[in-house]
């Protein structure tokens, strides 16, 4: 069975307490009984839990094993700027590749037009998918959501020496390939993504002012979504062979 995600609040002692949608599920799906055992996770470490008890809103868990998680290896920070109608898929591939964290961007070209009222209920959906995309692969921690940032504001999310590269479909000299062969890997990558259209001339002046590097996918004009799994993948295999 995949891992639980639970706010660390919720364990307490060597108890842990399962309510809400989990509840429902593991109680009336897939009909859980006292003496199962369910593998939980708080994001900073995974436990092994005997069900032990069912009220009336939640279960009780004893918690049997207790396991640090060790943060990934190779951490990537995706700003993706937010495409028309596809950000939850590209959030549910990203979650599956293990994506140490993603900031949805809003840049120039961005179609999108998201009220700061109802920033908190998109993050909140987001952020649903997120668990549940973690659940079905198993992944844990679960990627972490940023807020929804403008591009004008990046730079306030990234520490110093950090590697930074932008997919543009303009660059005709470096390629990912040649770029990652002098990433530092010990550093968070930070990979920023355009919407439709991509980026204008006046931004990528911009962030290579700022110490971005532009790097082409190849010669082939994806989609967005498309761009960002490419690109993902592509970082992923040729970086992690060398950890």
């Amino acid at each position: 069975m995949k891992k639980i995600f639970i706010p660390f609040e919720n364990i307490r002692d060597e108890f842990a307490f399962i309510s809400g949608d989990d509840y429902h599920h593991l109680k009336n799906v897939l009909r859980k009984e006292i003496g199962d055992i369910i593998n939980l996770s708080d994001g900073k470490f995974a436990y092994k839990a005997e069900i032990v008890e069912f009220n009336s809103d939640n279960m009780k868990l004893k918690v049997l094993e207790k396991n640090k998680i060790e943060p990934p290896l190779l951490k990537l920070r995706i700003f993706q700027s937010i495409p028309k109608g596809k950000i939850e898929d590209i959030i549910s591939k990203a979650t599956e590749f293990g994506v140490f964290e993603f900031y949805p961007t809003i840049s120039s070209r961005t179609i999108v037009k998201i009220e700061e009222n109802a920033k908190p209920k998109k993050l909140a959906k987001w952020e649903k998918i997120i668990l549940e995309t973690a659940k079905k692969v198993g992944i844990s921690p679960p990627m972490r959501l940023g807020k929804i940032i403008n591009l004008s504001e990046i730079e306030k999310f990234i520490s110093k020496e950090e590697p930074k590269i932008v997919f543009w479909e303009s660059e005709e000299e470096k390629s990912l390939k040649n770029i990652l062969k002098s990433i530092n890997i010990k550093k968070p990558i930070n990979v920023l993504i355009g919407p439709e259209g991509g980026f204008s001339l006046k931004e990528i002046e911009i962030l290579r002012n700022a110490g971005w590097i532009t790097v082409s996918l190849g010669k082939r004009i994806y989609t967005v979504e498309t761009a960002t799994i490419v690109g993902i993948a592509n970082i992923l295999y040729q970086l992690e062979n060398n950890i």
